[in-house]
């Protein structure tokens, strides 16, 4: 039987969970893009958190017209709380959360199922797609789309354990933590105790970390399959602050529990080891960014972990410092090699300009002494030329030609002088 035959003759394949917190300008959008899939083993659990507009109101409705929908009542809690409320009452063999604002493209689903079946895969990842509410604003989103795009590795298509997976994600730079951006296997979760931290924010950093270190089987799905809405209102445009800190500082510590408890210490992973910089290092540039009153506001409000909060998020902010001191050092010396570097080439280029001109000069001098050699040659042929003139004018032969030679010419000017005379 095909994987698609399979998708569409089994029970209930796919559990969409989605809490919904005051969605009611974007929920029916997101529930009618999972209605509208073309896998239709699917159920959607809706969690109201304690929404206070319309949201009950639309679950109800939605849920009335279709047998799909089961709405859960819960009081405000959190989203890490409502997923786990979602994840417990899910009756699908795979799990995929999505968020109240956002979409699904519209075989999704079924593409993914075929994919984790004939793999028999326990997490199969794919790419997300961000979009503005107000296409005005698509044109400022520009680093959202760069975060959101991954590379077309050829491993990506393999089955990969979930810690070599992650090993790839991060040697490539495409890492994303989002709880959004996976199917995951219901059986697998739950064998491992799979869950969400509640009462943090970024909760998706643990869980995704969590869940890459149960998956045996991975892959990952190389075309864009979620839609990301992007607005001012949204948790990925929100300005940060202290509970941003702690929600890392959070996951940074609970990361370096789960790989010490499965792995034990000193066997994490290059990318493990990466994850939990990152989360650490979020931590203290946030706290670093706060006010002293607005530290002990915050210190205030988390009681006796204050204490705890406070020398952590400070140490890793006089690191994160010291960090970017010595990175900026790095910076400076390599600079300073590379000026020492030009320097050197420069005067490199200056001795064999020099050795060229001593070259020139050395050749220069040859051509001098062989030139004085030359005219002091000359200089003794001319005066032996000279002395031979001389002692040439003082023989008595030539004296005697040369007055021979003046009786001939006084001669033949009288002759000449006669002639003209008689004419």
């Amino acid at each position: 039987m095909s994987d698609h035959a399979d998708a569409q003759t089994q029970g209930i394949i796919v559990s969409v969970i989605m809490p919904a917190y005051n969605e009611e300008r974007y929920l029916a959008q997101s529930l009618d893009s999972v209605l509208n899939q073309s896998l239709k083993q699917t159920e959607i659990i809706c969690i109201d958190d304690g929404s206070e507009d319309g949201t009950l109101e639309i679950l109800e409705e939605y849920r009335e017209r279709n047998e799909k929908i089961r709405v859960i009542r819960h009081a405000h809690g959190g989203q890490s709380r409502a997923r786990n409320a979602g994840m417990e009452a899910a009756a699908g063999k795979y799990l995929l959360f999505l968020d109240s604002d956002d979409l699904l493209e519209e075989d999704a689903l079924l593409k993914l199922v075929e994919r984790a079946q004939r793999q028999d895969l326990d997490l199969l990842l794919y790419n997300m797609s961000p979009f503005w509410e107000d296409p005005s604003m698509d044109s400022t989103g520009e680093s959202y789309r760069r975060f959101y795009q991954r590379s077309r590795d050829p491993e990506y298509e393999q089955v990969n354990t979930g810690l070599s997976l992650q090993e790839i994600l991060i040697r490539n730079g495409d890492y994303q933590p989002s709880a959004c951006a996976y199917l995951l296997k219901r059986e697998m979760a739950a064998s491992h105790g799979l869950s969400f931290y509640p009462g943090i924010l970024h909760e998706d950093n643990l869980f995704t970390f969590k869940a890459m270190q149960a998956a045996e089987r991975a892959g990952l799905y190389s075309e864009e399959l979620y839609r990301r809405r992007l607005h001012p209102g949204s948790i990925m445009t929100t300005e940060t602050n202290f509970n941003n800190a702690y929600g890392y500082l959070v996951c940074g510590n609970e990361m370096i529990r789960s790989a010490a408890l499965r792995q034990g210490f000193g066997s994490f992973t290059d990318a493990q080891a990466e994850i939990i910089r990152r989360m650490q290092m979020h931590a203290a540039q946030i706290w670093s960014t706060l006010s002293d009153a607005q530290k002990e506001e915050a210190l205030e409000r988390v009681g006796d972990l204050s204490g705890f909060l406070y020398c952590g998020l400070e140490n890793l902010a006089i690191r994160q410092s010291y960090a970017v001191k010595i990175e900026e050092l790095h910076e400076t010396l390599q600079k300073t090699y590379a000026e020492k570097s030009e320097i050197n080439a420069k005067l490199q280029k200056t001795y064999a300009e020099k050795s060229e001109i001593n070259a020139k000069l050395q050749k220069t001098y040859a051509e001098k002494a062989e030139r004085g050699i030359q005219i002091k040659e000359l200089t003794k042929q001319l005066e032996k030329s000279q002395k031979r003139l001389s002692d040439i004018e003082n023989s008595r032969s030539y004296k005697a030609v040369k007055k021979v030679t003046g009786m001939k010419d006084r001669i033949a000017g009288r002759s000449g002088g006669e002639g003209g005379a008689s004419g």
